[in-house]
């Protein structure tokens, strides 16, 4: 394919000061090589770059962008169309929640909990114990937005609670899609789960988080450092954890 008639879009970089030590570092990762924001910074002083087009996807150069854009185009150009909806269908003053508004706070919360977020699921698909559960199942996380609607200064950190946790069957999710897009998503990352656990690795793990108020859902594909037996430490109560780490607004270090 010819990346030039793809119209791949352009890196954003970002401006804003950044922590390699922060939560997000360990977690936000390069979509193609799986290296995380944190070690970008230590090894060549800056954030990973995140798709101009879509704002979702991260890459830790443009060599890596160039060889996801087969994988990631559609989706890149799903996500566009999906944003400019969402801002059409936005009036100013409602007196309810609005997708734009929900989408805005809901992508900082994940930032700042995604390690919250792996190491729940990394617990409730026990993955220390059956490593192959990455590979059909997922965690899914039901959120309830704890600001009113058109309220100024939110806490992102705390911007939702978390009313139900379960995992579920990677095949449901991409069922309740009818836009198909989930579902080529998770088989693309499935095939580079697959071919990380040749190499030793321990694989892709998913997080499905929705807002109902909204209708609106996030897939979090995040790759798990080390091997099959280096998932992190087991929390039995990792749903007690989950709530009361996202009801406090602490962020999991």
């Amino acid at each position: 394919m010819n990346l030039a008639s793809t119209q791949m879009p352009k890196h954003h970089h970002h401006r804003h000061h950044h922590d390699s030590d922060s939560p997000g570092a360990a977690w936000k990762q390069c979509q193609h090589c799986f290296l995380s924001e944190g070690e970008v910074w230590k090894g060549q002083g800056r954030r990973l770059l995140s798709c101009a087009g879509c704002l979702r996807a991260y890459y830790c150069c443009k060599s890596c962008q160039k060889q996801d854009w087969p994988q990631h185009k559609q989706l890149c150009q799903h996500n566009q169309r999906m944003r400019e909806q969402m801002k059409g269908l936005f009036k100013p003053g409602l007196d309810c929640y609005q997708v734009v508004e929900i989408d805005k706070h809901l992508k900082t919360w994940l930032i700042l909990h995604r390690t919250l977020l792996i190491q729940a699921a990394a617990s409730a698909l026990r993955i220390s114990h059956n490593p192959d559960s990455i590979f059909t199942t997922c965690l899914m996380v039901i959120l309830s937005p704890k600001f009113k609607p058109n309220e100024k200064n939110v806490d992102d950190r705390q911007a939702f609670s978390v009313e139900t946790a379960e995992p579920i069957l990677l095949k449901d999710v991409a069922a309740s899609d009818p836009t198909g897009k989930q579902g080529e998503l998770f088989a693309d990352a499935l095939r580079q789960s697959r071919e990380m656990r040749k190499s030793g690795l321990t694989g892709i793990c998913f997080v499905y988080v929705q807002v109902p108020q909204v209708q609106l859902g996030h897939i979090l594909p995040t790759a798990l450092p080390g091997g099959v037996h280096e998932c992190g430490k087991h929390w039995r109560n990792w749903r007690k954890y989950l709530r009361e780490y996202t009801d406090r607004g602490q962020i999991l270090e």
